[in-house]
């Protein structure tokens, strides 16, 4: 379950960055080839797909790292023992964890779109992915 966990939480973050990288330009792309504005729900759209496509291959690769391993329960205690006391892995997804869910919140309040709240959730994990980045104790 900790390894199934760990995979979600790397999945929300790829997809996260491949919405506000990849998506959102397509979105902005696409409304300007019909002379419309980009819509707030048609955006979270974008960024719900790639949120999807991200847990999707990162579960994916979970599972078909699994399917490779000869000893399953040595190598699942394994992991997920390195998992539980990695402090940067830990310190991200804490971080981009509480990220998401300020997102969510507040484009539900704001919006009360479940839709919109979770396509405003992408930039939030972005924001914190790059908070870690700039903030990260420095290793020397």
């Amino acid at each position: 379950m900790t390894l199934s966990w760990h995979c979600f939480k790397k999945g929300i973050q790829v997809g996260s960055v491949v919405g506000v990288v990849i998506a959102t330009p397509l979105a902005f792309y696409l409304a300007k080839r019909k002379n419309e504005t980009l819509k707030l729900l048609k955006f979270s759209k974008f960024q719900i797909y790639s949120l999807c496509f991200g847990v999707l291959s990162s579960m994916g690769m979970m599972t078909a790292k699994y399917v490779s391993w000869t000893n399953k329960k040595l190598c699942l205690e394994d992991r997920a023992y390195r998992i539980n006391r990695n402090e940067m892995q830990n310190r991200v997804d804490a971080i981009t964890t509480g990220a998401f869910l300020s997102g969510g919140l507040i484009g539900l309040v704001k919006h009360r779109s479940l839709t919109v709240a979770l396509g405003l959730t992408t930039p939030a994990v972005v924001g914190g992915l790059i908070y870690h980045a700039l903030t990260a104790p420095r290793k020397i």
